[in-house]
């Protein structure tokens, strides 16, 4: 970690300490670290950099209110979040392309290896094809592409959604970023612990390529 530096706290829970809460507050803008910039925003969701990302673009979609899962959203919410992944998805310009939707759905009691238990959906560049990487590591359940049959009742729950397919599975008793520890074993790297490898560098190339595009 650099020298000076505080990245997220993966500790505090609840909405009166939630850090996510924290950086999706507008009224906290002068006081935001450059790797809580704001992005993209609509009336229910922020666009922030993704700390110890996976490569430059990734992204994460945070839940303005402070619910636990993707699976506790209204349908208004869901359809919102439909929206927006289309929006930024569509323009190139943002590098997300051939996306993976990642989601660790923590529940009271159980985070399903999510840090924070606050809707926070990972948008990774160039991984649409790691999918199915937790296939016979976990349990499946169903669910359809749209999502429309994500239950809360399916949390503490794992989701990995690309343009075309879907997996959730149960989560019970998961390690802590199971979905990184998963995706960086199959991609040959040991940085997984987005604490301990911010890679702040490659947040700032993404905090500059999504300022580009605004730009131009």
């Amino acid at each position: 970690m650099i020298k000076g530096e505080t990245v997220l706290s993966r500790d505090k829970q609840g909405s009166d300490e939630c850090t996510l809460c924290r950086v999706v507050d507008s009224g906290r803008a002068k006081d935001r670290p450059f790797y809580d910039t704001h992005l993209f925003s609509t009336k229910s969701f922020v666009v922030i950099p993704a700390v110890g990302p996976v490569n430059v673009g990734h992204v994460m979609v945070v839940s303005r209110e402070h619910v636990p899962n993707f699976a506790c959203l209204s349908r208004h919410q869901r359809e919102e979040y439909e929206d927006l992944l289309r929006s930024i998805c569509e323009d190139p310009s943002h590098g997300l392309s051939d996306v993976l939707e990642a989601e660790h759905g923590g529940a009271e009691g159980e985070r399903g290896g999510a840090c924070i238990t606050h809707v926070h959906v990972n948008l990774i560049p160039n991984s649409g094809s790691f999918y199915d990487m937790l296939q016979g590591r976990l349990r499946q359940q169903s669910v359809d592409h749209s999502l429309t049959t994500l239950e809360p009742s399916a949390a503490p729950y794992v989701l990995l959604r690309n343009s075309h397919d879907v997996r959730l599975h149960s989560a019970k008793n998961a390690p802590s970023q199971l979905i990184r520890r998963i995706l960086f074993e199959k991609l040959g790297r040991d940085d997984w612990d987005w604490a301990a490898f911010p890679q702040l560098d490659v947040v700032t190339s993404t905090i500059r390529l999504w300022r580009h595009s605004v730009d131009t």
